[in-house]
């Protein structure tokens, strides 16, 4: 089972408890909040989902994000004179979110809402639940035929723009790096050679490092897709350094004692410390996103363009990155120009993959371990008592991990 870094659980439970003390949502209606609250209850349970969507309850990151999104819209909505979902109009939908996209709708702090698009997929999201729901009711004659609802959100735009990113080049990483402390210095760097996720980072064991801390494996129970994993090519002797130095077990978690805050925070005050020095300036990135906003995604989503390239198969970035298709790997590096472009870029860690050292499948890798770890106990029981060893089991031994 994942762990629930982020405590998502026990808010989404403390919001029901709050809920159902009170008796609805405060500030909607209280058809709305029956609504939503049915609709959350379901979710939470994997119950009407829409057809083609993956079967199954949701996770609470979801659940939680899904829950303040559709609020919020209801809220809105009800500023539009619509007290009954139900009763919404395409008409009063397209112009909702047309106003969101437009800035004529904006967030607290005056900026125009870049995202309006995720709000759109969920609301669409509860609209085709809401539709399948009153096809049961009709079906069990509970509803008559003509209430049936039509799909008001067909025509919605979910594409929208690309979010803007921070997209750090090669050298400005060695150079961030250079000015962080030893162990600021190593997750910079661990990021950027893995790639995985901040909430992995957060999930992962000491356990997981492979091979004298040379390749990284990150299980089903640590990911937040499925298994994966990488070869690390510029942090492994970094991250050997701070296991060694913290003196953590192999039970123990990896980021003992850290939170993605802590070091989200710490990135922008290394990021302000090289524009005061002169190392870096402060600006528009090719990703669209101001350097001073730097956070773990960014070096993850800027890791994907330094690797990209250096893979001779695209399968084996999507295995590195844990992601199932190519589009997330393009949507980044179409962001900041040409592929090409990325391989004419200085790369001050020079580091060049073939088919030798490109990371291997972790299945393969951990049958290697395995194989490796009962010769090394083989070895230790010849040097025990090495009379009872027979000469077959020594013959067995290759001579290439003999210390």
């Amino acid at each position: 089972m994942k762990e629930d870094i982020y405590k998502r659980k026990q808010a989404f439970e403390n919001w029901k408890r709050n809920i159902e003390f009170i008796g609805q949502i405060p500030d909607i209606t209280k058809k709305n909040s029956y609504l939503i609250i049915k609709y959350l209850h379901d979710m939470e349970n994997g119950l009407n989902i829409a057809k083609g969507s993956k079967k199954g309850g949701r996770s609470y990151i979801r659940l939680c994000s899904q829950k303040n999104r559709l609020i919020w819209i209801i809220k809105k909505l009800e500023t539009y004179g619509i007290n009954d979902i139900e009763q919404t109009t395409e008409q009063q939908l397209h112009v909702f979110f047309t106003d969101m996209s437009t800035g004529k709708i904006r967030k607290l702090n005056g900026e125009i809402y870049k995202s309006a698009c995720d709000f759109v997929k969920t609301f669409k999201a509860f609209w085709h639940w809401l539709m399948k729901v009153r096809r049961k009711d009709i079906r069990c004659n509970q509803l008559p035929k003509e209430m049936e609802l039509d799909d008001i959100t067909e025509d919605l735009d979910i594409m929208g723009e690309k979010a803007p990113w921070v997209y750090l080049t090669p050298k400005q990483v060695k150079i961030l790096s250079n000015h962080a402390n030893p162990f600021m210095r190593m997750v910079i760097l661990f990021l950027f050679d893995s790639g995985v996720r901040p909430c992995e980072l957060l999930r992962l064991k000491v356990s997981h490092f492979l091979n004298y801390y040379r390749d990284l494996d990150i299980p089903k129970d640590v990911s937040k897709t499925h298994e994966h994993g990488t070869g690390l090519y510029i942090s492994g002797e970094l991250v050997k350094e701070y296991v060694q130095d913290k003196g953590l077990k192999p039970e123990d978690n990896f980021m003992k004692g850290c939170s993605s805050s802590i070091i989200n925070r710490d990135f922008k005050r290394l990021v302000n410390k090289a524009i005061r020095k002169g190392d870096l300036n402060d600006g528009i990135t090719l990703g669209r996103g101001k350097l001073s906003n730097l956070s773990m995604n960014d070096i993850r989503h800027s890791s994907v363009c330094y690797w990209h390239p250096k893979y001779s198969k695209t399968s084996k970035v999507l295995h590195k990155f844990g992601w199932k298709n190519e589009s997330r790997i393009y949507y980044y590096t179409e962001s900041i120009g040409m592929n090409a472009r990325l391989e004419e870029q200085e790369d001050p860690f020079d580091i060049r993959l073939d088919s030798k050292n490109e990371s291997c499948e972790f299945k393969e890798l951990k049958q290697q371990n395995e194989i490796l770890m009962k010769k090394l106990f083989l070895m230790q029981q010849m040097k025990q008592t090495p009379f009872i060893v027979q000469p077959q089991i020594r013959q067995s031994i290759s001579p290439q991990i003999m210390i």
